[in-house]
């Protein structure tokens, strides 16, 4: 009688954990589901530091493009902060898979990625469903993920003997219960503080590869779902997605008990499953067998891996668009430089001057120092490539051939080459005219060109390099404020501008570009609004009357 009352104490303490590891479950799944769709179409917020997103790199670093966006280029333009602005992705696969996309600056077929964006931004509830399960995967820093697709590990190998033996005595003790409970209940506890003990140990010494497990066994469940869904329009990524999951049938099985007890990320984890785990020793056996599975279908893996990853992508732009006021799509043709209307720079959103322009093939843009000339000609680039990546123009409307963007704007000493500024301005612009050889079209852009020099050298060197850059297959935009250069350039090259005006001591800009070089010279007048020496400020005066008319300077006196 006595073992009937305990084997129903057991049974009952074990249909309340179950219960309650359902309520759970089913409560966090709900605030799961409340805050993608709360999320949707909001600013994203990037929850992380420096280390987080030193991360989401891991896709970019393995597989990078042969068209990839470089690193100046990129610094250069800000794209870390374009990438968090548009990144709405779910887990760690889309954060990488968006940022290795943002780098490549392939031809894409934008027809399609407009299907597949405009998919997610007319199916609420199947974009919802799938944000749903792609969340479940997790964001891990450092996961490990693609290191563990193509060079799995195996730790137990050794100790499988003793594993099999502990969990032997493990099933033993549970049949006793209906033999000599007494005796079942000293082997239990005895056998369940082994277990545990050898289970936590082992869950230690795996636990960087049972987060890279986790996360692809999640991305198996989440793509298993995705696939039944047969979204239309995505048949390459069904088939893609259905192909990669038979060869890894049955791993739901055995991966709450191999993974549970070494990740705390996995929504799916409950106390009873890591109770079983622990005390039969599961997460050892279930390990070494999923480790084997994926050992095996590692290009499977990564089938599933990039193909999560490029929908999560589409997702993502469609999120992007949703919180934007005003985008157009890229019209792409043959012209030789953009053609837009209302362009703005994408990390300035609210209260931008949009600008109306069509640019010719090679231009030279003037104004004063925050007058808006750097942000326009980041806004075109800007632009440009968003359109030829995910067909998305932050403009009324915008026109423009596919082009391999390269920049040298925001150059710095290099302090651990021991390169100076002007060096390393050099190589910039040295690295730009290689490019802009070893493609059919480049999109160029240089900001304040060779500043670090001289301004004799200065000029004449920046003249020989637009010069050099008008015979290749370029669109160039240089930002400047040397006028000697739209005088020299006159005959190959457009002038434009920005302009200022000073108001009651106030300097004022309109942020709109002008025909023509710049032609406004407020410095000397905001000297003296500013409270400088009339006396200065007369010299100053004068010197610069005297240059405009002789092009020479004057020899001050002592």
């Amino acid at each position: 009688m006595g073992y009937l009352i305990f084997a129903g104490v057991i049974v009952g303490v074990l249909a309340v954990v179950f219960l309650i590891s359902m309520i759970w479950i089913r409560s966090k799944n709900a605030m799961v589901v409340q805050r993608i769709r709360s999320e949707y179409g909001m600013v994203p917020e990037f929850e992380g530091d420096s280390r987080d997103f030193e991360s989401v790199k891991d896709y970019y670093r393995m597989f990078p493009s042969k068209d990839v966006m470089d690193d100046i280029t990129w610094n250069d333009l800000d794209m870390d902060s374009v990438y968090k602005r548009i990144n709405n992705t779910q887990s760690s696969i889309g954060d990488s898979y968006l940022y290795a996309t943002m780098r490549d600056q392939s031809a894409r077929n934008l027809n399609q990625v407009e299907e597949h964006v405009s998919y997610f931004s007319q199916h609420p509830s199947e974009r919802l469903e799938i944000q749903t399960e792609l969340r479940r995967i997790g964001k891990i820093t450092y996961n490990g993920c693609l290191d563990f697709i193509h060079n799995p590990r195996t730790y137990n190998e050794h100790l499988n003997i003793i594993y099999t033996i502990m969990r032997i005595l493990a099933v033993l003790g549970i049949a006793m219960i209906f033999i000599r409970w007494e005796l079942a209940i000293a082997l239990i506890s005895l056998t369940a503080i082994i277990n545990f003990a050898i289970n936590e140990s082992y869950s230690r010494k795996i636990q960087s590869e049972a987060i890279a497990m986790g996360m692809l066994v999640a991305a198996v469940n989440a793509s298993r779902a995705i696939a039944k869904l047969n979204l239309t329009g995505f048949e390459q990524q069904t088939k893609t997605l259905t192909e990669s999951n038979r060869v890894f049938q049955g791993i739901n099985m055995l991966s709450g008990f191999a993974i549970i007890s070494a990740s705390t990320f996995n929504l799916a984890s409950s106390p009873i499953g890591e109770i079983l785990g622990a005390y039969f020793l599961l997460t050892p056996l279930s390990f070494d067998i999923l480790v084997k599975r994926f050992n095996n279908h590692s290009d499977a893996a990564m089938d599933l891996y990039t193909t999560l990853g490029y929908i999560e992508t589409m997702i993502s732009v469609a999120s992007y668009r949703e919180s934007l006021d005003n985008y157009c799509q890229l019209t792409q043709s043959d012209v030789l430089a953009p053609v837009v209307a209302g362009v703005i720079h994408p990390l300035i959103e609210k209260g931008a001057i949009g600008n109306t322009v069509t640019l010719h093939q090679r231009n030279i843009i003037t104004g004063s120092n925050a007058s808006g000339k750097s942000t326009f000609v980041k806004a075109i680039a800007l632009n440009t490539h968003l359109g030829q990546i995910f067909n998305t123009c932050l403009a009324t409307s915008f026109e423009m051939r596919q082009s391999f963007i390269v920049t040298s704007m925001a150059i710095r000493d290099d302090i651990e080459s021991g390169d100076s500024y002007f060096v390393s301005e050099t190589k910039s612009i040295k690295r730009i005219i290689d490019e802009v050889n070893s493609h059919e079209y480049s999109f160029v852009v240089i900001d304040e060109i060779l500043k670090g020099t001289n301004t004799i050298e200065r000029i004449a060197a920046s003249a020989s390099i637009l010069n050099a850059l008008q015979s290749k297959p370029c669109f160039v935009c240089a930002a400047t404020h040397d006028i000697e250069l739209t005088e020299m350039m006159a005959n190959s090259y457009h002038n434009y501008h920005f302009r200022e005006t000073i108001e009651d001591s106030a300097i004022n800009f309109d942020y709109t570009i002008y025909e023509g070089p710049s032609n406004t010279r407020n410095a000397i007048q905001l000297l003296e609004f500013m409270g400088y020496d009339a006396k200065l400020v007369a010299i100053a005066r004068e010197l610069a009357e005297d240059f405009t008319i002789k092009r020479t300077w004057n020899t001050l006196d002592s």
